[in-house]
């Protein structure tokens, strides 16, 4: 018995199996999900993109893979079968197990299924990506399935609108889920410096503010963080946690309670600074100029009120319409 021509046929069914289930599971992955990964900075999900986030050309892999394993198969299969009904016998299991099974294994739980084949396909994909991108440039198939990502973005928000619709049309749950998937795509559209609060209307304080005088303008505005500035109100230095006034033991300055300030640029997109401040899990923001001066304040609430809008608590009271507060941030509980 020819054991080389048995360790080709094991080895191609082997890879057959991996990349049909990974072409059935490329196949039951929706857009949303492909986003998200995309979004995601983990080596992990990095990996699946590099692999996945060109259709054009992980087509090209796939294909010229399945070519490649089912030549190897039959080929070492017709060295060792004699026999035509040992040959057809072979073929009919590569076709049901290989590419059948694979297929249906896969697509019960596409996308842990397909990140974990990634990692098996990475180096081979990463080798023959000159080729397999060349061949799909010459088959005029589209590289990317979007010209750029915030495009990719603006298609999966637009599929859900579109899932929205089919499924709650006319109906309260499609008016509330379809406005705050609207408000997000929106959001990435906005730069702050549309949805921040004015420096005008900043309730700030002096960084040799006494620290009863600071405990009397948090009772007074019920907010709990004020921003401090040094010399000029426009110069921020950071910010004070109502929090930290009463830790022990007591502090007796502003110097030794305040904590740095999260600064961005007015020009940074309203969504961008969301993801930003979540993952570096930061409440609080100051907006800068060109100049380098504060033209505003943004917290985690106002960038949240955007998509779910108005955030209501215990503590908050009615208002005109005219009024505005001075600081969106959430309010002090004792």
């Amino acid at each position: 018995m020819d054991t080389g021509s048995i360790g080709w046929i094991a080895g191609s069914f082997a890879v057959a199996l991996l990349v049909n289930g990974c072409a059935a599971a490329y196949k039951a992955i929706n857009n949303l999900q492909m986003e998200i990964e995309r979004g995601a900075t983990s080596w992990f999900s990095r990996c699946f993109v590099w692999v996945t986030g060109r259709p054009a050309v992980f087509a090209v892999f796939l294909r010229l893979s399945q070519v490649a394993c089912t030549a190897v198969y039959i080929g070492n299969l017709m060295r060792m079968a004699s026999n035509g009904w040992y040959l057809a016998g072979g073929l009919a299991v590569f076709v049901s197990v290989a590419w059948g099974m694979a297929g249906i294994c896969f697509r019960l739980y596409p996308l842990p299924m397909l990140k974990g084949a990634c990692l098996l396909l990475v180096l081979p994909y990463t080798l023959l990506y000159p080729l397999t991108h060349r061949i799909g440039c010459l088959l005029g198939m589209p590289q990317s399935a979007f010209e750029t990502a915030d495009d990719y973005a603006d298609e999966v928000v637009e599929e859900s609108l579109n899932d929205l619709r089919e499924n709650y049309d006319a109906s309260p749950e499609y008016s509330a889920e379809g406005r705050m998937v609207q408000n997000v795509m929106e959001l990435r559209k906005f730069k702050v410096r549309d949805c921040m609060v004015p420096s005008a209307e900043i309730v700030q304080a002096a960084y040799e503010m006494p620290l009863d005088e600071l405990v009397r303008l948090f009772t007074r505005t019920g907010f709990s963080k004020i921003p401090i500035y040094k010399d000029q109100p426009n110069k921020i230095a950071g910010y004070v946690h109502a929090y930290d006034l009463f830790r022990e033991p007591s502090p007796t300055s502003i110097a030794e309670i305040i904590r740095p300030i999260h600064a961005v640029p007015e020009t940074i997109a309203a969504g961008v600074l969301l993801k930003e401040m979540m993952e570096k899990h930061k409440s609080i923001a100051a907006v800068f100029d060109a100049n380098g001066n504060v033209s505003g304040m943004l917290t985690l609430e106002d960038l949240m009120e955007e998509i779910f809008g108005e955030i209501e608590d215990e503590f908050d009271v009615e208002e005109s319409a005219s009024f505005r507060p001075a600081v969106s941030a959430v309010k002090l509980e004792i």
